[in-house]
């Protein structure tokens, strides 16, 4: 790779929450993502199964803004996945280094 190339990824901002308990999101259910993290085809993502939370969490974290965080992640349930997200290496470094217990 060009050392000169500058990867979006490795400049674009994340935001966090405070703290994990500020999260309030569903725990099951079926959500719609906003148009604003998920803009593909079927933004309806079912949270009881693999794919749907996976799909929900990957993309409100890569894409999301606090109030996004806020509404659409639940603490328990965010540890319970977080080493099945496929995320960008920044976006996984930031949120472990806030909250150490997500990569325990």
């Amino acid at each position: 790779m060009d050392p000169q190339r500058v990867l979006y990824s490795e400049s674009k901002p994340y935001e966090l929450p405070e703290r994990l308990d500020d999260l309030r999101g569903p725990e099951s259910g079926v959500l719609e993502l906003p148009v604003t993290v998920y803009w593909g085809p079927d933004s309806t993502v079912d949270l009881g199964t693999a794919g749907g939370i996976e799909k929900a969490y990957q993309c409100v974290i890569q894409e999301g803004r606090v109030h996004d965080l806020v509404a659409i992640l639940h603490p328990l349930r965010l540890r319970e996945v977080w080493p099945d997200l496929l995320l960008p290496r920044r976006a996984r470094d930031e949120w472990e280094t806030r909250f150490p217990e997500l990569s325990r």
